[in-house]
Parts: C-alpha cells; sequence; structure tokens
C-alpha cells in the first residue's frame, strides 16, 4: 500500500520508473483477436461519417483545405434537407 508521501513523490517525479501502475487498471487492453473491428472503433468511424470528418488530414498543411471541402459537403447536405435551390 501507497502512503501519501510516496503518492505525492510519484506525482511529481518527472520518471514513469518511479511510479507503480494504478492498481485495478491493465497495463496492456489488447483483445488478441484481429477478425472483428471492435465496438470503439465502429462507434468512431460511424461518428467520422456522420460528421464528415473521413479523410481528416494528420498534418496542419492540407488542415484548411479539408475544412473547405468539409464545409461544402455541409452545406449541400443543409440546403438538401430544408429544401433550399441557392
Amino acid at each position: 500500500m501507497t502512503t501519501s508521501s510516496e503518492s505525492t513523490a510519484c506525482r511529481t517525479s518527472n520518471s514513469l520508473a518511479a511510479c507503480p501502475p494504478p492498481r485495478g487498471r491493465l497495463v496492456s487492453q489488447t483483445s488478441g483477436s484481429t477478425d472483428r473491428p471492435s465496438r470503439p472503433k465502429k462507434a468512431r468511424q460511424t461518428y467520422m461519417r456522420e460528421n464528415d470528418l473521413e479523410g481528416l488530414p494528420l498534418s496542419l498543411d492540407e488542415f484548411l483545405a479539408f475544412c473547405d471541402g468539409r464545409r461544402e459537403k455541409i452545406e449541400v447536405r443543409l440546403r438538401e434537407l430544408l429544401g433550399s435551390e441557392s
């Protein structure tokens, strides 16, 4: 059992080796099965698709172009839903 001084030292230490892992948590939570995507991955994919975030670039250089394209997609979808022909 850790004392309060040990836990304070752990929070202020720059070394991860000085801190034991939290009790009750697994260090690695890999499922070992790669046949089916996990539910969180499916939920993330659905969220990305529904919010026009597919193709989100990893670099800042491409981000502005992505935002412009996303804005156009959202505008087209809103116009279709609202029945506006502008």
